[in-house]
């Protein structure tokens, strides 16, 4: 996975004011810190990190951290969002190496489309939308796809089903379900009540 060139700049005062200062000059405050540095305040262009946040590789992308003429190879391992704006308020960087395996969230996209369920007039549900896997920093998927074309009324996936790339381990429980496909809500509730779905073919 090639990385993506980032500048930043070390910041010599830290404090909410400070950082409230930087973002109103249109920089995000962040950290960098990993393999044995002390960790060093930062800022980083709110528009070039929005750049790089929204490549094909995700949040998980590999970035070359240019920080005063010393280049970092990194991840952003946690963004901060405004919740009213949406914003970026705050980034962390972790310096990594290329040869190392590291734990990270990735997220899970449906392809296909679950023909017999739909016919069924059933729905599918998803409650899992990210897992964490293991992966060689320069392997890392920028996203999971989740197969649904081949299923059926009642039928799931499991984390464990999932077709992982090469060198990438699901991490936690494998029996975890993703989603599953449901019938009819009348025939779901009729089942549960016991009575007969109103179609009209009742004896009056």
């Amino acid at each position: 996975m090639a990385e993506i060139t980032l500048t930043a700049s070390a910041r010599r005062r830290v404090g909410s004011s400070v950082a409230r200062r930087l973002r109103v000059a249109g920089k995000v405050p962040g950290v960098l810190y990993g393999h044995g540095i002390d960790p060093v305040a930062l800022s980083v262009d709110a528009r070039e990190l929005r750049h790089v946040l929204s490549s094909k590789a995700g949040a998980n992308v590999l970035v070359s951290l240019d920080l005063d003429g010393q280049s970092y190879l990194a991840i952003p391992k946690a963004v901060q969002r405004n919740a009213l704006r949406q914003e970026i308020d705050h980034v962390d960087f972790q310096i990594v190496r290329r040869d190392e395996r590291m734990s990270v969230e990735v997220p899970l996209v449906l392809t296909g489309e679950a023909e017999a369920v739909r016919l069924a007039g059933g729905a599918v549900e998803q409650s899992i939308f990210a897992i964490h896997v293991m992966a060689a920093v320069d392997a890392i998927p920028s996203s999971i796809p989740v197969d649904v074309s081949g299923l059926a009324v009642g039928g799931s996936i499991r984390v464990g089903d999932l077709p992982l790339p090469p060198g990438v381990e699901p991490e936690g429980d494998a029996e975890l379900t993703i989603l599953v496909a449901h019938g009819p809500a009348a025939e779901e509730e009729a089942a549960e009540t016991g009575d007969a779905p109103a179609d009209g073919s009742g004896e009056g």
